[in-house]
């Protein structure tokens, strides 16, 4: 990592210089991919102006700070807002992983189904729970019009049925003009 302190209209102290790099010596633990932090001292009229950048592989991080003090508190205010930024990304960082492991292990588990409906609450998010209701090899082969009577006959929306001719799922459906409709696979 490449430290760079540029002084704008003023000289860096050999003081400032050890201050800085002591304080940054605190973020090493979060700087695992930083080429390259640069620091600007300016001074305009009454204060004392420090920006940091902080460069990294996918990563760029600004931030200043002000002081009518010194530079020495300027720089302490923005060592602190880099530090609160740095940690932000590595938590969003390693929730992120941490996530997709979880996703991971629960497929090769078999538990997928039970990870997406653990804790969510569908009220909330308006969306509900997948319930399986019957399975497909249950499923009698029967024309598409004893499909149709059996939907006459009960208050569904649709029925899924094993054509009797073909041996494929069949889905036959109420349309809202009165008329059924039939999805049958290619």
């Amino acid at each position: 990592m490449e430290i760079r302190i540029i002084g704008k209209h003023m000289e860096v102290t050999d003081r400032m210089r050890e201050h800085m790099e002591e304080k940054l010596e605190k973020l090493a633990k979060y700087l695992y991919k930083v080429v390259e932090v640069q620091i600007v001292l300016k001074r305009e009229k009454y204060l004392c102006i420090v920006e940091i950048t902080v460069l990294g592989k996918g990563l760029r991080i600004y931030s200043e700070a002000r002081s009518e003090d010194n530079f020495f508190t300027a720089f302490d205010m923005v060592q602190e807002k880099v530090l609160a930024q740095l940690k932000k990304r590595r938590e969003k960082l390693k929730d992120h992983k941490c996530r997709g492991r979880e996703k991971r292990n629960a497929r090769e588990e078999g538990l997928f189904e039970s990870l997406l409906t653990a804790g969510t609450e569908p009220e909330a998010k308006g969306r509900g729970k997948i319930l399986k209701d019957r399975d497909a090899s249950e499923l009698k082969p029967m024309s598409a019009e004893e499909a149709r009577a059996l939907l006459e006959a009960s208050e569904k929306n649709f029925v899924v049925f094993r054509n009797f001719k073909t041996l494929k799922l069949n889905v036959i459906y109420r349309r809202t003009d009165g008329n059924f409709g039939l999805i049958e696979p290619e």
